[in-house]
């Protein structure tokens, strides 16, 4: 069983990366809000020991506080999406690991509720990302953010219901070839029963 050590082992890293993935966008979240804030209450300047933002980005300092109120907004945006699919893709993986391996009913469901927020979600955080520049460029001048490119995530959405099917397909196998099997046994189980039955008559 090759091939299933190294589907578990790809679970586990899988896993493992979900994790890590689920902090860094909660910690983009946090940063993004913080940026926001920064620039509502006119701290447009952060000063680390001897090095400043600008002397990291000195790009920002041209970029107009608009631009910068829907790029940050868009961060939100994006590492929304990513919290909410990571979250997800964890506990995928964990019960993908406590089963043992990937067909079964339970895992199929969560894969592909997994692949379901993939399809939607991007599209749904792109939509509410225009809308959001949309708002923006009515109440501040000078808002020229670059679009948030997302969409193109509901792609692997698309995949992944395609793999809940299969992994469902081939849960519907394992039951059937269990049923198949218990089947058998009971059968030969009857057969013995009613030729030691028959034996016994004989012996009378």
């Amino acid at each position: 069983m090759k091939s299933l050590s190294t589907i578990q082992a790809l679970a586990k890293a899988a896993k493992i990366i979900s994790a890590i993935l689920f902090v860094c966008a909660i910690v983009g979240l946090c940063l993004c809000g913080a940026g926001i804030l920064s620039l509502a209450f006119g701290v447009v300047s952060f000063q680390l020991g001897n090095t400043t933002v600008q002397g990291i980005l000195p790009d920002v300092a041209s970029v107009s506080d608009g631009t910068l109120y829907a790029d940050l907004a868009q961060g939100m945006i994006a590492c929304l999406v990513v919290i909410v699919l990571t979250a997800f893709a964890k506990h995928y993986f964990k019960q993908e690991l406590a089963d043992g391996n990937p067909f079964s009913h339970d895992g199929a469901q969560k894969l592909m509720r997994l692949g379901i927020l993939g399809t939607i979600l991007p599209l749904v955080g792109e939509l509410a990302a225009e809308l959001v520049c949309a708002l923006l460029k009515q109440m501040l001048p000078d808002v020229a953010a670059d679009e948030l490119n997302i969409a193109g995530w509901a792609t692997i959405g698309l995949a992944i219901i395609v793999m809940a099917c299969l992994c469902e397909y081939g849960a519907d196998l394992r039951e059937g070839k269990r049923s198949f099997s218990k089947a058998k046994n009971t059968k030969k189980q009857c057969g013995t029963k009613i030729l030691e039955k028959t034996c016994q008559w004989k012996t009378h």
